[in-house]
């Protein structure tokens, strides 16, 4: 009878044991396959845990990024406010010493203008020349004036009009200059009233220091301004 035939009428361990060579062969083919299937499970295994571990280093590099842009950004925030801190002081203190500046300017004015040989210069808007702190200047009555006749001029080394003494002291300034002219006339004396400036000012009002001196004439001999610009 032939093997098949044998088998039909055979039970499985039956077959095992009277064919054992029939299923050493599926066996190892079967071991084969699962031996297959397991080294590709692993593979597949091994492969999603490199990817992951990928993902992991991927996600963890861009945290790293994140957080040193987030640094950086910080740091710089820090350095523009630390820089707005310190210009806002600079600021504070350059507005304080201007201040302080014009406070004691403004002490040193109203000193001045307490003394009895300083006085204020008015209409230096309309002046021909500037006078500067300092600056030399010399004192004139002008009688002539149409608009005042107590008018008292100030004038520069080049003759050029600085401005007028303020009204309320020049009638005071004009009488006593005139006095002392006629008294030094009679002495052989010119008055030479010199002055001072004594403030920046503005285009208002400039203080003067007025000093009276005494020049010595001859006959006949104009009145020489010693502080005189020569013009030629």
């Amino acid at each position: 009878m032939a093997k098949e035939d044998q088998k039909r009428f055979m039970t499985e361990d039956q077959k095992h044991q009277n064919f054992p060579g029939d299923y050493a062969a599926a066996a190892a083919a079967a071991a084969s396959s699962a031996g297959g299937l397991e080294k590709r499970d692993a593979n597949v295994a091994e492969c999603a845990e490199l990817n992951a571990v990928a993902k992991k280093q991927k996600k963890d590099t861009a945290s790293v990024e994140k957080m040193k842009a987030r640094e950086i950004a910080e740091a710089k925030r820090l350095a523009e406010e630390e820089r707005q801190r310190t210009l806002a002081a600079e600021r504070a203190e350059r507005q304080r010493q201007l201040e302080e500046e014009k406070l004691r300017q403004e002490e040193e004015e109203r000193q001045l203008r307490m003394r009895d040989d300083v006085f204020s210069i008015t209409g230096l808007k309309y002046g021909e020349a500037k006078a500067s702190c300092g600056e030399k200047v010399t004192l004139l009555r002008e009688p002539e004036n149409e608009y005042d006749a107590n008018a008292v001029k100030v004038v520069n080394g080049y003759r050029q009009i600085v401005g007028r003494i303020e009204k309320d002291k020049a009638a005071t300034l004009s009488s006593k200059m005139k006095h002392m002219q006629e008294d030094y006339h009679s002495q052989n004396f010119k008055l030479f009233a010199e002055g001072t400036i004594v403030s920046t000012g503005d285009d208002y009002q400039q203080l003067v220091k007025v000093d009276f001196k005494k020049i010595p004439t001859k006959p006949n001999t104009a009145i020489i301004n010693p502080y005189a610009k020569s013009t030629k």
